[in-house]
């Protein structure tokens, strides 16, 4: 079941996930694979550490042990009382990975269109070119 970030409480175990690009050409904003982690409450973050938005952070599960990898809970997208995009929150790791798979699916439909667009493109150019190269044959 996707979980709500008000639904947590420190301690929890859940799974997370994140593919999100604004840009296909450019690096995604957040690429996170499916991963359990631990909830936190932002009082136990480390000296000068700060998580906005939110009142709990993520610390990624490695061997049932928290590791020292923190993840925060919103990216930075927002502005002012405007948050970022929450990551994806499950209770069990087949819903996260059935999310994650379905963004990328949505990416993956992007750069096909891309693809698509650009060898359109050029196709057509090339063809300009010729017209004008066969044109002026002498």
């Amino acid at each position: 079941m996707k979980l709500n970030i008000k639904e947590l409480k420190p301690g929890q175990i859940i799974y997370i996930c994140n593919y999100r690009h604004n840009d296909i050409d450019k690096k995604p904003i957040r690429a996170i694979k499916p991963t359990e982690v631990m909830v936190f409450d932002n009082e136990d973050l480390p000296r000068g550490k700060k998580i906005y938005y939110s009142p709990v952070h993520f610390i990624v599960m490695k061997k049932l042990k928290p590791s020292k990898t923190i993840i925060a809970p919103c990216d930075n997208t927002g502005y002012r009382m405007s948050p970022g995009t929450f990551v994806n929150m499950f209770n069990n790791m087949n819903e996260c990975i059935v999310c994650f798979n379905e963004q990328m699916c949505v990416i993956e439909n992007q750069i096909r269109k891309a693809i698509y667009t650009s060898e359109k493109y050029y196709t057509d150019k090339l063809n300009e070119m010729n017209k004008m190269k066969n044109k002026y044959k002498g």
